[in-house]
């Protein structure tokens, strides 16, 4: 943020927390401070990049600013890149893996996948209320 904001001759001081947002820009026309409650939501490392790339260009000018507003608009609606069975597949995969880097008997192993799919089912669930 801060070189996007450099290239666009604006000097930003930004803060992020869990909760909030803090932006102040200065600029020709004077200060201004932008406070926003956030929601971080779910991640989505995939559009994460995708965000940070545009950002690239942006700073690189080879994108306006409208066009980018255009951009980020079709990264947020953007289905997930995997399916949610993948998802849960990968969690369960993980958790049983993380039991075997800890020496885990196959019980605990079994146990370690079974936890880990039951955790992708309720992150699936609150995502739906």
């Amino acid at each position: 943020m801060n070189a996007m904001s450099r290239s666009l001759n604006i000097h930003g001081v930004f803060l992020y927390t869990p909760t909030a947002l803090v932006i102040s820009l200065t600029d020709e026309l004077g200060e201004r401070t932008y406070l926003r409650r956030v929601d971080s939501g779910e991640l989505d490392v995939d559009k994460l990049i995708r965000i940070d790339e545009m950002l690239d260009r942006i700073v690189a000018r080879e994108l306006s600013v409208l066009e980018a507003s255009q951009e980020l608009e079709r990264i947020a609606n953007s289905p997930p890149v995997y399916s949610q069975s993948l998802t849960m597949l990968a969690s369960a995969i993980a958790s049983g893996a993380i039991a075997v880097f800890f020496h885990g008997t196959p019980g605990e192993i079994l146990a370690a996948v079974i936890v880990g799919t039951f955790v992708a089912i309720l992150e699936r669930l609150q995502a739906n209320l």
